[in-house]
């Protein structure tokens, strides 16, 4: 097993020359984040407004992770057509359309393995593959782009991959894999220093474009089920995207992330709540795509926030969520590494101020 994981050391040259790019503060290790987070009872943060005339920073100062431009429509910029017209019978839509056991199974994964034996994980997407999947010796491979010339591509379609795939790019030297959690290639798990999410020191989740957004030299070369001839255990199934969207009239619960500290749905829906009282006109549906991000750097404007509204989170976006999270029992540093702290501190402010009713 020693000599397989030794294999797996790279992942692409651009993933490892971070001394560049501002994004490589988001993944420090949280320093003081690591003392569990008390809720003072913190007055409530009034919740900020869409400002049209709001303050964007000038391009030649902007932080390189905040200013990065998505390429192409996204996703989640279309307004909700409508809901059912039998709202009481059509509430209950996740849990019956949608597996997230492989999410739920990578978030845990996060949460136990923040580093890569004690360091960084960045460099490392081909070893998070193999060893999150559980994947067999005989896939091994030297790095990703060893494995994407052993595996099967099904399609160079991101929106087509179905829940457990992997999702490749041509990348400096050794390339870039990630495995799709959600389906439709808008939650890739991977290990990099551009995430949408970090979840540890360079491990976390990001969508194919804006993934591609911000490593701009990556080629993205398709999606397989298989990784080198290994496949993740329960994946296959539908993309969650079009089945998770809740309709207007029904409550999404608050969320457990306040306790656990581990971004869960029910989070990151309400993260669209908050998104959408700042201008996102999108689905509720749990997957941050680049119109609810942007939606969320406009109301980080009241924390702090002056980069651009172009939905690319970076170290900006979540410096000015820590000190949202600090008037709600965060006491660790404002440096832009959201850790399991960080998060306790914003999901208690997401559950108190939004009722969870679709609207």
């Amino acid at each position: 097993m020693l000599v397989a994981a030794a294999l797996l050391a790279g992942c692409a040259a651009d993933d490892l020359s971070v001394a560049s790019d501002a994004a490589s503060v988001v993944d420090a290790v949280e320093g003081a984040d690591v003392h569990g987070a008390v809720d003072a009872g913190a007055a409530a943060l009034d919740v900020p407004r869409a400002d049209a005339g709001g303050l964007r920073l000038d391009a030649s100062t902007a932080d390189h992770a905040d200013g990065a431009r998505a390429d192409g429509a996204d996703a989640h910029a279309v307004v909700d057509a409508g809901a059912p017209s039998d709202v009481a019978a059509s509430c209950a839509v996740t849990a019956a359309v949608c597996d997230r056991t492989v999410y739920d199974r990578a978030q845990a994964y996060a949460a136990a393995h923040p580093l890569r034996d004690g360091a960084s994980w960045a460099g490392w997407c081909a070893s998070l593959m193999w060893r999150f999947g559980a994947l067999p010796e005989s896939s091994a491979r030297p790095s990703a782009i060893a494995a994407y010339h052993a595996s099967t591509i099904v399609s160079t379609d991101p929106s087509t991959a179905r829940i457990g795939a992997f999702h490749w790019w041509d990348i400096g030297v050794d390339g870039h894999v990630g495995t799709d959690l959600l389906g439709g290639g808008t939650t890739v798990f991977m290990a990099s220093t551009h995430l949408a999410a970090s979840w540890g020191t360079a491990i976390g989740v990001n969508s194919v474009s804006a993934y591609g957004a911000a490593a701009r030299s990556a080629r993205y070369l398709g999606w397989s089920m298989d990784y080198a001839g290994g496949t993740i255990a329960g994946g296959g199934g539908a993309a969650c995207v079009a089945g998770g969207l809740v309709p207007v009239g029904c409550v999404v619960p608050k969320t457990a992330t306040e306790q656990s500290g581990a971004p869960d749905v029910d989070f990151w829906m309400r993260m669209q709540f908050f998104a959408a009282a700042n201008g996102y006109g999108g689905p509720i549906d749990g997957v941050m795509g680049v119109s609810a991000w942007a939606g969320v750097q406009r109301g980080l404007r009241s924390a702090g926030y002056t980069g651009p509204d172009d939905g690319v989170p970076g170290v900006n976006t979540f410096m000015a969520m820590q000190r949202i999270a600090a008037m709600y029992g965060y006491t660790g540093p404002v440096d832009g590494a959201l850790g399991p702290n960080s998060y306790r501190g914003f999901a208690a402010f997401l559950n108190r101020s939004y009722d969870g009713v679709r609207r």
